[in-house]
């Protein structure tokens, strides 16, 4: 099973959750011409928290990899992004048999606004939302290279 992975920092440990800073890394992060672009102030990534399950006894400021099967993911976007946009069209042919343009015009926002809003629902539900949740893997530990070895 193939597993997309990220490495994220700890911000701090709250009950039996670690909280972690994602995000930040682009390809633009890696440019040696950032300093003298113009697009990198405009696209840098926004970074984000996370919460999971703290089961590698974490703290604040260490590193770790967490991953999510690649299947999950893509499950994932097609239930974010392809569910609204095919309640739209399917609503905007219905609307479209029953009407003119104008009911299919505005029966296709209605799918649109209620695929929206049942993605909302699916995605707050317990039992579903926890297959989607990022799980720590490993924790990345930093090595010395200056210290030699004894």
């Amino acid at each position: 099973m193939q597993l997309a992975q990220e490495t994220a920092t700890v911000s701090y440990i709250k009950d039996d959750f670690a909280y972690l800073q994602t995000g930040g890394a682009s390809a633009c992060s890696k440019c040696s011409a950032q300093s003298s672009c113009s697009n990198f102030s405009f696209i840098k990534p926004a970074k984000s928290l996370l919460k999971i399950k703290n089961t590698l006894h974490l703290k604040a400021g260490d590193s770790v990899v967490i991953a999510v099967p690649a299947s999950k993911l893509l499950l994932g976007a097609v239930i974010m992004y392809i569910f609204p946009l095919l309640s739209l069209f399917l609503f905007a042919l219905v609307g479209k048999s029953l009407g003119g343009e104008v009911v299919s015009v505005a029966a296709g926002i209605l799918g649109l606004v209620g695929g929206v809003l049942l993605v909302k629902v699916i995605v707050r539900h317990p039992g579903l939302s926890q297959k989607f949740e990022p799980k720590a893997v490993r924790k990345v530990v930093a090595i010395n290279v200056e210290t030699p070895l004894a």
